[in-house]
């Protein structure tokens, strides 16, 4: 019996596991700073979201076509497409949290087959980007880790981070 349900359990993990892997699961959680995952990844850029697609099933993936803004490492064409892994219909039961013309800052690695850019990291590879009420410059809507400063930074001033790397 209880060779039967270990025998269960290591199928239902691994079936699952199997189905992360079109949602670009070359992003495996690995304890890092930001600046680590910047320096460490191939292409850092200032993207607009064009529009996006959700699949729905036993995993839910969402791809985006996007427009880059700005290369601030590496080269990426001028659209790109990258698939995000949902969290939770509760949290965004409608899929709009990311309408067209939302921008972010994107930590990528190299395109695979399917003309997809993963994301490095499926917490970290996305930074969404917001407009400051006060001085009206674009901030990044998280606080970032391994940078001097901060650890809240403008668009701007992680522009420059980047670049120094």
């Amino acid at each position: 019996m209880a060779i039967k349900l270990r025998e269960s359990v290591c199928i239902a993990v691994g079936f699952f596991l199997l189905l992360l892997i079109p949602a670009g699961l070359a992003a495996l959680e690995v304890m890092m700073t930001t600046q680590e995952l910047v320096r460490s990844s191939p292409y850092v850029a200032h993207v607009r979201v064009l529009g996006s697609a959700a699949t729905h099933g036993p995993v839910s993936i969402k791809e985006y076509r996007l427009v880059v803004l700005e290369n601030l490492k590496g080269q990426l064409p001028a659209e790109i497409r990258v698939k995000i892994l949902l969290a939770s219909h509760v949290i965004d039961p409608d899929g709009m949290s990311d309408p067209a013309g939302s921008e972010w800052i994107l930590i990528l690695g190299e395109k695979n087959a399917e003309g997809i850019y993963p994301l490095r990291s499926l917490s970290w590879g996305k930074i969404e980007l917001y407009e400051d009420s006060e001085t009206g410059k674009m901030m990044l809507g998280r606080n970032l880790t391994g940078f001097r400063g901060g650890p809240k930074f403008t668009l701007d001033e992680f522009r420059e981070l980047v670049r120094n790397l």
